[in-house]
């Protein structure tokens, strides 16, 4: 989340994306799945690979789908 947070602070971000501020949505986004990806850790509920369990996981997937949805958006869309 750190590393996120500090790329959409970078001067980079500028230059690729024409509304830099939507990408703020994906942080939370993210620290809700990787929190729920600890959380069923600890609980033994993944007993397999993490990139397995990511790729199997429903909610992983919706996560990563509507993060996906606003980097696309924040690339495409110019707010006024």
């Amino acid at each position: 989340t750190i590393i996120l947070i500090f790329y959409i602070l970078s001067p980079e971000v500028e230059r690729l994306y024409q509304s830099p501020i939507l990408l703020w949505l994906c942080v939370p986004l993210l620290y809700y799945w990787m929190s729920r990806t600890l959380l069923l850790t600890l609980r033994g509920k993944m007993d397999i690979d993490p990139i397995i369990f990511v790729l199997t996981d429903r909610t992983s997937m919706r996560v990563m789908f509507v993060i996906l949805l606003i980097a696309i958006t924040a690339h495409l869309w110019l707010i006024i």
